[in-house]
């Protein structure tokens, strides 16, 4: 008898199964990541060149019952654009962009005024 029967031979009374175990690869799960972000950048690419050839690029702006509930809120409360600004901790341009309906939304501040005003 060869040595590898003798091995074979020792090992029949054992009762073992044979598991195989599977599982995404470190180096898969990083392509799909890849895969995810270039698919997702690609849509943004889609959706700005779609804005651009319907001449549509512009950001959105607050709310003018916003802007008015906050002007309401100063003139009752008696504070300039700068003073209601730094209740805010934002700068006062930010203020006056607003109401003048220059400025950018932005969600940050637009909760910062409704908090502000209560509304």
């Amino acid at each position: 008898m060869n040595s590898q029967t003798i091995e074979e031979n020792n090992l029949l009374h054992q009762n073992w199964k044979t598991i195989v175990l599977k599982g995404k690869h470190p180096e898969n799960v990083e392509k799909n990541k890849q895969k995810d972000y270039k698919v997702k950048k690609i849509n943004n690419e889609k959706k700005i060149e779609k804005k651009i050839n319907d001449d549509n690029l512009k950001h959105d702006k607050f709310s003018s019952d916003l802007i008015k509930q906050m002007i309401i809120y100063r003139q009752k409360n008696k504070l300039n654009q700068k003073q209601f600004a730094q209740k805010l901790n934002i700068p006062a341009k930010t203020i006056n962009d607003i109401e003048s309906n220059r400025g950018i939304y932005n969600s940050n501040i637009n909760n910062k005024i409704k908090r502000m005003i209560k509304m």
